[in-house]
């Protein structure tokens, strides 16, 4: 549903997006979560410490250890756009 959504030109908010990447780590589909979360990274949306907090708690909590490293979240966090943010 939510690929039909993207190709149909309909574009979720970022909370939309981090509760659907909570909600895949839980089902235990974390590279879907990693797909998600790179998509954001690398498109019009900047991550924000929420969703750095979606990944890192979802990757922990679930036992995805190993994905933590390949994933690179934290590599990832660019500290310089997390400032808007405090």
């Amino acid at each position: 549903m939510f690929d039909e959504m993207l190709q149909r030109g309909i574009h979720p908010y970022i909370w939309s997006y981090n509760i659907l990447m909570n909600c895949l780590l839980k089902l235990g589909k974390p590279d879907e979560a990693n797909r998600i979360f790179i998509d954001i990274v690398l498109g019009e949306f900047r991550p924000s410490p929420a969703m750095y907090n979606v990944m890192i708690n979802g990757v922990c909590k679930n036992r995805f250890i190993p994905q933590i490293l390949t994933y690179n979240v934290i590599l990832l966090m660019d500290f310089a756009s997390l400032e808007e943010w405090v």
